[in-house]
């Protein structure tokens, strides 16, 4: 498991909240989705062969 984790997000479950939560601090919705699934996705196909 993880060391530590940030405030509020104590488990895997709790990073439903995450969206919510960035939107609410003024992320634009296209923002969020680069956070949440667009980086990750990036260097996912920058890794696979």
């Amino acid at each position: 498991g993880a060391e530590s984790t940030p405030d509020g997000l104590d488990t895997v479950a709790d990073l439903l909240s995450l969206a919510p939560l960035l939107a609410a601090r003024g992320y634009s919705q296209s923002d969020v989705a680069a956070i949440l699934s667009g980086n990750f996705l990036s260097v996912l196909r920058a890794a696979l062969p």
